[in-house]
Order: C-alpha cells, then structure tokens, then sequence
C-alpha cells in the first residue's frame, strides 16, 4: 500500500491528501507542514511509544488529538494552554 493511500484510508478528518504538483497551497496548509510534518509527528509521538502502533490507535490516541491541538494553536496564532497528556494517557 503507498503512503498515499494509507493516509487516505485514515479519512480526511485525520490524514489530509494533496497533489504537491498540481494544486496551490494556502499558507496555514504550508504552516501546517513545516511545524507538523511526519518528523516532528514521529519525534512526538515517539515520546508516547505509539509510532509502532496500528494507525487507527496511534491517530485516535490522546496524544494525537493533543498534537492536532497544538498544531492548529500554532497555524491559528491562538495560544494553547493545555498541558501534553502524560505517557501513561496518550
């Protein structure tokens, strides 16, 4: 199974898929990338053991939808104040 499909058999909810060829970026999309892209998911996630995970626990984990929080804080200039989950939650 390619990349692409794995992200899209996540839903789009998840995993967002987009021609880097063929389609024009808006800036929270390119923001997006640059702060939360898979090395910086992976170094993350790597903190909560669940980069081994099956996909459907790793991106419905707590640790997940933290992540999700902060990177649309961040891309949204709107401070989040939560703290991360702890290791045991995420």
């Amino acid at each position: 199974m390619t990349c692409c499909a794995r992200h899209r058999s996540l839903g789009n909810e998840v995993s967002k898929i987009k021609s880097i060829m063929h389609v024009d970026w808006e800036d929270d999309e390119l923001l997006a990338l640059q702060k939360g892209g898979n090395k910086s998911f992976k170094e993350f996630m790597d903190a909560y053991y669940l980069n081994d995970a099956v996909p459907q626990k790793k991106y419905n984990s707590v640790a997940c939808h933290f992540y999700r929080k902060m990177l649309k804080g961040y891309i949204t200039g709107i401070h989040v104040n939560d703290l991360p989950p702890t290791k045991n939650a995420g």
